[in-house]
């Protein structure tokens, strides 16, 4: 009877109080959309009124204004999508029927009409204790928890309990690595054990957030599961965290997620997909343009793209700035990276001032465009690309007078993993010897490039005949190239056949990945094996002269390649992009003439691939937006 009386009770503050708030009128939309379910969400009101717990009822009254827009997917084969990722962690083999789910059709479950009361006052009674039991909980506000701790779901994944399982794996972490006071500090002693917890990357499912129990059983997805799981982890050691994310690379074709630890003073200390460590230094890798932060909170008006659950948090990133940038429709619109496979991708908005678009908060160093819709709904140039200096805005257009020869190399930019995979040739030793044993081994070569080209010429210095020649990686790593020819001068002309040479092979962990990759004039295959320090023998039959090597590393086969057709484009603002015509290369760069200066440009190879982006030429160079950062 008491609980009637309670529940009715705070109903009818909500519609007699004269000065209704916004959050009062959201909870009755809640409750009223909650049809048969509203009271299973007024009894947890109930329960904190009838404690007398004043701040655990703003916290329910929190959770439950934000709820009327949160849901899971109806899924009825969770349980064998289940068993298929797990099957996949566990053998690298699964079921390919799960790939190509279209969940985005299937009913949703929404919270407010599921939530049971005892669920959702168990999130919160331990939400409190993670709070209020660490010792950096003092400096974080009421908000702050609200925010960062609080939320029982992230996203769209199931509607499960989580929290006790993963309150008792932190505070066996903490009590084990961690016992100082500092929340920095806590986060980066969770973070280095969640990167030895087995993660596994895999991007062949498109599909709702996996859950908390299921990541803590079997970790593996995207950057997003990566991220969920230390979401799910650091919120049940109190630890305040949100997901930023970008919407759209500026350098490589891919959106991406990581979280944000708040430190006591308020600042979000990034720590990014496949970070050993959490630190205040942190250092930008990857280009941005523009971040945003999901969050269980709903604002009044969405800042972009319809989204209320979002903020714009660049600025904590970069730093704020303001420009203005000419446009030819005086309206608003969106600014935008570019994108091999979907042209301009808007990434934020505009707004007008004075006659030009007025942009706020990006990231320094990015190229972007300004685009409107047309009246197809179709993003269209509204000007010329621009990029932000840091103290001052450079506009890219095309200087007609002034003209340039340019030499290209590449059409995508050098991400940090290919910088890897160019780098990890370097102390290659190549030796020769009469022996199978290497007994008297001479050392015939040692790969010292450190050049970004794709081929790698490599003199030997002997003037000896030998039998048997190995290749041994640098200490601790392992062979991993695409590509090997040997010469028998220095002048790379006469090419000796080692096809029926091989003698020892260290075995690759996939067929597809065997000595034949090097031999087979494909750039996108390679030779690679799992076994560190093993070389790669080859049994001549008898003494040749070795006189030179050519190899190429591991790549993403976007270089310039001889023979290949390529065209160049430059952005001409709303006349879009313009052809400067078409050349077959002669070696391993392509050189065009006539280029207008100050242009931004493109390189279409015309011969095979998809892949390409923007760059410009600057001081003699070829400059990606993203040049050599990920």
């Amino acid at each position: 009877m008491l609980r009637g009386i309670l529940s009715a009770g705070i109903c009818l503050l909500f519609l007699l109080s004269g000065c209704t708030s916004d959050e009062d009128r959201r909870i009755e939309e809640v409750l009223d959309f909650a049809g048969d379910n509203s009271g299973e969400l007024k009894q947890v009101l109930s329960h904190y009124e009838r404690q007398g717990d004043g701040l655990k009822l703003k916290a329910a009254r929190f959770l439950i204004a934000n709820m009327e827009d949160k849901y899971a997917y109806d899924i009825p084969d969770w349980g064998a999508i289940h068993d298929t990722l797990r099957a996949i962690k566990r053998t690298g083999r699964g079921e390919n029927r799960w790939k190509q789910i279209n969940y985005k059709i299937l009913p949703k479950v929404y919270d407010a009409q599921v939530m049971t009361a005892d669920y959702l006052i168990k999130n919160i009674d331990l939400a409190f204790d993670a709070w209020r039991q660490r010792p950096w909980g003092r400096h974080y506000s009421f908000e702050d928890f609200c925010e960062y701790i609080l939320p029982y779901r992230i996203g769209d994944e199931p509607l499960e309990r989580w929290r006790k399982e993963y309150m008792e794996r932190s505070v066996f972490l903490l009590d084990s690595l961690y016992r100082g006071t500092d929340v920095i500090g806590a986060a980066d002693a969770m973070q280095c054990y969640a990167n030895n917890a087995g993660y596994q990357y895999n991007v062949d499912f498109d599909l709702p957030h996996y859950g908390a129990p299921f990541l803590r059983e079997c970790w593996m997805g995207t950057c997003r599961e990566y991220a969920d799981f230390i979401i799910y982890l650091f919120r049940s050691a109190g630890i305040p965290i949100a997901s930023d994310h970008l919407k759209f690379s500026p350098g490589v074709n891919l959106s991406h997620s990581w979280v944000s630890v708040q430190d006591t003073t308020g600042r979000f200390v990034p720590i990014e997909f496949e970070t050993s460590e959490a630190r205040r230094d942190w250092k930008n890798l990857r280009s941005k343009g523009k971040v945003y932060r999901s969050c269980f909170s709903r604002l009044e008006k969405p800042i972009f793209n319809g989204n209320r659950y979002e903020r714009d948090v660049t600025a904590d990133y970069f730093g704020e700035n303001r420009m203005l940038v000419p446009v030819r429709e005086k309206r608003e619109g969106f600014i935008a990276v570019h994108s091999f496979s979907a042209g301009w991708v808007p990434i934020g908005s505009y707004r007008m001032e004075g006659g030009c678009a007025s942009v706020e908060n990006v990231e320094p160093g990015v190229i972007l465009m300004p685009v409107v819709p047309d009246e197809n709904g179709k993003l269209r140039e509204n000007g010329f690309a621009f990029r932000w200096e840091g103290d001052k805005v450079s506009v890219f257009k095309p200087d007609m007078v002034r003209r340039e020869r340019v030499r290209l190399f590449r059409k995508y930019p050098l991400t940090n993993n290919l910088l890897g995979h160019l780098y990890r040739m370097n102390g290659l030793r190549v030796e020769g010897s009469d022996c199978s044993d290497f007994a008297d081994a001479e050392t015939l070569a040692v790969m010292r490039d450190s050049s970004l080209c794709l081929k790698r010429y490599v003199r030997m210095r002997s003037g000896k005949r030998y039998r048997y020649v190995r290749l041994l990686p640098p200490a601790g790593c392992v062979l991993d190239f695409a590509g090997l020819r040997l010469y028998a001068d220095t002048a790379f002309t006469a090419e000796v056949d080692y096809r029926r040479a091989i003698a020892s092979v260290p075995v690759s962990p996939k067929k597809s990945l065997g000595i034949e990759s090097l031999m087979d004039d494909d750039n996108l295959t390679f030779y690679y094996t799992s076994v560190k320090d093993a070389p790669l023998v080859l049994d001549f039959g008898r003494p040749v002269s070795l006189g030179g090597m050519l190899l190429v590393p591991h790549n993403d086969d976007n270089y310039v390649v001889k023979g290949e057709c390529y065209e160049l484009f430059y952005q001409n603002g709303t006349e879009g992009w313009v052809s400067l015509g078409r050349k077959i290369a002669e070696g391993d760069v392509v050189e065009f003439d006539f280029v207008p200066s100050n242009a931004l440009l493109k390189l279409h190879n015309c011969t095979k691939g998809r892949e390409e982006q923007v760059f410009l030429w600057e001081n003699g160079m070829q400059w990606f937006v993203a040049h050599l950062r990920w």
